[in-house]
């Protein structure tokens, strides 16, 4: 959401995170209407969460408020899953 703040446009955020437009724009606007609460992954059926919601909490911080360490300009789900050893599925999601 930095780059939110810093003008971005949806469509180009949502690019470089490998998500569509439809859900980079339903994140941020959960976001902007409630901050990181409105970040937490709704109950949906199918397996339960294999990760607690503050580790999810703290993986959505980094991506949001850090710079990766290897040089990246911004964050992508390969380099996050390196970076806290959540898989890359779950980080997707």
């Amino acid at each position: 959401m930095v780059d939110c703040g810093a003008g971005e446009n949806n469509t180009a955020i949502a690019m470089r995170m490998n998500l569509t437009d439809i859900t980079g724009g339903r994140w941020r606007k959960r976001y902007r209407e409630l901050g990181l609460k409105g970040l937490h992954v709704e109950l949906r059926p199918g397996w339960p969460c294999t990760y607690e919601d503050d580790t999810v909490a703290e993986v959505i911080n980094q991506a949001f408020h850090s710079k990766p360490t290897d040089g990246s300009t911004s964050w992508n789900a390969q380099i996050l899953t390196a970076a806290t050893g959540i898989s890359k599925s779950a980080v997707h999601h």
